[in-house]
Order: structure tokens, then sequence, then C-alpha cells
């Protein structure tokens, strides 16, 4: 999969309910929707977007599969987490 998200947000959004979809649907099991969704995920400088992030697609998935969340909020937060900037700084000469 391409790192389209940076540069067409409505196709990361079709692919991304595409996958919610499948799940949903049951044509996908839950490991098989979060390894397709990592793919959407901008790495980032912490390592935030390893396994935690697995946990929270997998969290956002589990969700919507009992019907706590509906599936419109379920795909508007997988796109946040696949477009989300994480930048961990724990010593900078900027702040002196």
């Amino acid at each position: 999969m391409s790192m389209m998200k940076e540069t067409d947000p409505t196709r990361l959004r079709i692919a991304v309910s595409h996958v919610l979809e499948a799940f949903l649907d049951q044509r996908v099991d839950g490991p098989k929707a979060v390894a397709d969704l990592v793919h959407f995920c901008r790495p980032d400088l912490c390592h935030l977007n390893g396994p935690g992030m697995e946990n929270r697609l997998a969290d956002t998935l589990a969700l919507a599969a009992t019907g706590e969340i509906d599936p419109d909020f379920a795909l508007t937060h997988l796109v946040r987490l696949a477009t989300t900037h994480v930048l961990c700084v724990e010593r900078s000469n900027v702040f002196g």
C-alpha cells in the first residue's frame, strides 16, 4: 500500500473504510484488519506507532464490532490515528 495519506485524504478515508467494512462484515479477522490498517499509519520518531498503535487500532475495531461506537465514528477515529504526527522530545538545546 502506498503512503497516499499526505497527498489524498479522500483516498485514505475510502481505503480505511474498505478495511473497516470488511472487518465489520466478518470478511477479514481482527489481526488481518489491524495489519492492513497499520500500512496507512505514519511512522513516527518515538516508535509509538509500533505495538501501541496496533493496540489502538484493534481497540477501535473492537468497539465498532460490539456497537459501542458507530461505524462512522470508528472510521473517523481510524483515519485520525493513521494521520497523527507524533514527535517526542526528550532533550533539546532549543529550550536551553
